[in-house]
């Protein structure tokens, strides 16, 4: 489970970060660019972040990454856990920077210490592939799934039941394994939690 879980989530990151990242208090994708300008200039984060994705992906303006990436940084220099994500994941495929696994986990880390449950996330699937410089195990990424898992986030809570199942904490603990399969599958329509709960 090495290099194969960012193999195959490497698409879902993609889309995490073009997404935006976060469930906002209120729905700016469907804002205007030219509403998001304005609350932009009014240095509204959610608005900043919904800027970049949009010049980062051509979506009503033209596409230009440099301006996407500029945004992106106004908004991490507001502090935003959010963008601090969004940074690690543009780091980790290579979107607008070269790719540098070392700086998407310096960025992942920022977004985890702020309580960013993606952040947490991905710095632990980092952790569990030894990737980024670190010398990791699927031990090591436990916490941050667990933090991440609290917040809601069904992937976390499934990867814990697989740390569970196949006794990466050094011992197999069903139970538990069964108790996070559970959790990921009452968040959202997990299937691959459901699958191993049979």
């Amino acid at each position: 489970m090495t290099r194969g879980v960012l193999a195959c989530c490497g698409a879902a990151l993609m889309c995490v970060l073009l997404a935006g990242c976060a469930v906002p208090e209120r729905d700016v994708t469907k804002f205007s660019v030219a509403e998001l300008e304005r609350l932009s200039a009014e240095d509204d984060a959610e608005a900043i972040k919904e800027l970049s994705v949009r010049y980062a992906t051509g979506n009503g303006v033209e596409k230009d990454g440099t301006k996407s990436l500029d945004l992106l940084r106004r908004a991490v220099d507001m502090d935003d856990a959010g963008a601090m994500f969004m940074m690690g994941a543009a780091y980790a495929t290579g979107v607008g920077v070269p790719i540098d696994e070392a700086q998407a986990v310096m960025w992942y880390e920022k977004a985890a210490a702020k309580g960013n449950a993606l952040g947490q996330y991905w710095l632990a699937i980092m952790i569990g592939n030894s990737r980024g410089n670190i010398v990791g195990s699927w031990a090591a990424a436990a916490p941050l799934f667990e933090k991440a898992a609290m917040q809601g986030h069904s992937d976390a809570a499934f990867m814990l039941g697989w740390i569970h199942q196949m006794g990466e904490t050094g011992k197999i603990d069903y139970e538990q394994a069964a108790n996070w399969y559970r959790k990921a599958s009452e968040t959202v329509l997990n299937q691959k939690a459901q699958f191993n709960l049979r």
